[in-house]
């Protein structure tokens, strides 16, 4: 889907995710997947996202923008219903991004 549609590889271009990270995320990831979703390409079972190390992100946070944990509490809603996302973080970081956890 995305090797065929060139409005989606214009919205996943490097550029465009940088200067506007969330509807490149929409746009790119969530719509056609929800595409899929909608044409039953998709299992209804869940399907997992391991998101491994969160806490390591914020070594590398952004010059502008929202930094990942803050990124993925705002946009993953986005995603169809049967995606749940599975991150790990360092125990005596985890009171960074607690709010995550709701």
């Amino acid at each position: 889907m995305i090797k065929n549609e060139s409005s989606i590889q214009d919205d996943l271009s490097p550029q465009n995710c940088i200067k506007n990270s969330e509807i490149a995320f929409i746009r790119g990831i969530c719509d056609p997947l929800h595409k899929l979703n909608d044409s039953g390409k998709l299992p209804q079972t869940p399907l997992l996202i391991l998101i491994d190390s969160l806490d390591s992100a914020e070594l590398h946070r952004p010059d502008h923008g929202p930094t990942i944990p803050i990124f993925i509490n705002k946009l993953t809603h986005y995603l169809p219903k049967q995606f749940k996302l599975l991150l790990t973080v360092r125990r005596q970081k985890w009171d960074e991004i607690r709010f995550l956890a709701n």
